[in-house]
């Protein structure tokens, strides 16, 4: 059910643990363009119906991150999501059938042949970048079990985020579960929990968990990183490391889980077999509680039932 369209030069085309298929045609800016440009025919993912997901990840590894903004070209005019970075590129306006919803878009209409367009303050054409455009339903009627072969467990030093002072440990479970893939990577210069978490705050909303945001602190330490819709198991199956996955459930819907219930939170997948699914999950008290096993199926409605979203990390 998901389909997804990869872009992407230089090492993130090679390091990117999932297929890319072309690179990105970009324009030099007009005169409403602080940057350049770069767009992407949406028409080859067919119709897109009414309650589909369009998420569109942009990153440049480097600590010079570019600012950008993305729009939506539809059949009822130009939708826009929130502006990412220090310069403001922010633009206003939403097609009639098109939610902007922060970082991704919801179509509220079948949509044919929309256009993509990537506005950056880059002045020249980057040799290191990756675009992923991923859709899907927002909600799935039903959950694949067709795949339910088993990932080996991979295991990486716990993260908890009640460790962070109190005005924030309850809001950073993405820039924790996210800073215990780098640290598992070995990236460099990494910073403590606490600055990290500060890092990946969204300037606009106050948000922690801005999934743009996020990704732009991992390019920051030359890790080239995506976030994309998922709908099973499928493509990351093939991922040699582990992944976050953002889930959310209800009382008692998620066995074993740190969290009662919860409308969103992101945590680490290390493995799983036909029964579990493991994790590190940032939300435990302590460190050494942070790696958990929770039943596959209601694993799986937690993640897969509603957006399956996933950050995907390099080899």
């Amino acid at each position: 059910m998901t389909r997804v369209l990869r872009f992407g030069a230089g090492r993130s085309r090679e390091r990117y643990p999932l297929p890319v298929s072309d690179t990105l045609v970009w324009q030099a800016p007009s005169a409403a363009d602080a940057g350049l440009t770069a767009s992407v025919d949406l028409s080859s993912l067919g119709t897109l119906s009414a309650g589909t997901l369009l998420l569109p990840s942009f990153t440049v590894p480097g600590e010079a991150q570019p600012s950008y903004v993305v729009s939506l070209h539809g059949q009822t005019g130009v939708s826009w999501l929130q502006a990412i970075g220090e310069e403001d590129l922010s633009a206003s306006g939403e097609a009639v059938g098109v939610s902007s919803l922060v970082d991704v878009f919801r179509l509220d209409a079948d949509l044919t042949g929309g256009m993509l367009t990537l506005h950056t303050n880059l002045a020249e054409v980057p040799r290191d970048y990756l675009l992923c455009i991923s859709q899907r339903p927002e909600r799935l009627s039903s959950i694949s079990r067709a795949d339910a072969i088993g990932r080996a467990r991979v295991s990486i030093p716990g993260l908890s985020q009640r460790l962070l002072p109190p005005a924030i440990r309850d809001h950073a479970c993405s820039p924790c579960a996210l800073l215990m893939l780098l640290r598992h990577l070995e990236a460099p210069s990494l910073p403590t929990a606490r600055d990290f978490a500060l890092r990946c705050r969204d300037p606009r909303s106050g948000l922690f968990g801005v999934w743009p945001h996020n990704l732009r602190e991992a390019g920051r330490h030359n890790v080239v990183a995506a976030v994309e819709l998922c709908s099973d198991w499928s493509d990351l199956h093939a991922l040699p490391g582990p992944f976050v996955a953002s889930v959310r459930f209800g009382s008692g819907e998620l066995p074993g889980a740190p969290l009662e219930r919860t409308g969103g939170h992101l945590l680490v997948v290390t493995g799983c077999d036909a029964h579990w699914v493991y994790v590190n999950d940032p939300a435990a008290s302590l460190p050494g509680d942070v790696s958990r096993r929770y039943p596959r199926q209601a694993f799986e409605r937690a993640w897969l039932y509603e957006r399956g979203v996933a950050y995907i990390v390099e080899n």
